[in-house]
């Protein structure tokens, strides 16, 4: 889960996880859905462990639901701390510089999709925290 890359002696670090991924519409299965949230509740909470309060968890913010949305509702309900870059419009350039903002403020990064319907915006976020040399995983539920 990611763990493995960071030191346990380091607990007092803040680690910025960033969770990003499909739109609610790209979800047409329930069953995926409630796969999707549990993997997230289940990362969280393993880092949470770890981390302690030291952790905070980076979000999208989408509009149109899905991932973005059900990373912040779990962490806030694990009590871990969000930090959420809604896009200021709905044009690819808003959606890029939310993105992007993602990418170089966090220290590891998922993108999480459905495996019938990839997110297009969570794997180009995906692919710049890449080249910025960041820790990612592509989860495909």
């Amino acid at each position: 889960m990611g763990l493995r890359d960071y030191r346990v002696g380091r607990r007092d670090r803040v680690l910025r996880v960033a969770i990003v991924g499909a739109s609610q519409r790209r979800w047409t299965n329930s069953a995926e859905v409630k796969r999707a949230r549990k993997f997230i509740k289940d990362l969280l909470r393993t880092y949470k462990l770890v981390y302690k309060d030291g952790l905070v968890v980076i979000s999208g913010g989408c509009p149109y639901g899905g991932v973005d949305i059900w990373a912040v509702e779990i962490a806030r309900e694990l009590g871990i701390r969000t930090l959420v870059y809604p896009p200021r419009g709905h044009s690819w350039e808003h959606f890029k510089e939310r993105n992007i903002k993602i990418a170089e403020s966090c220290d590891v990064l998922y993108c999480i999709e459905p495996r019938t319907n990839p997110s297009r915006g969570g794997r180009w976020t995906l692919e710049y925290a890449r080249k910025l040399g960041k820790t990612v995983y592509l989860i495909r539920i």
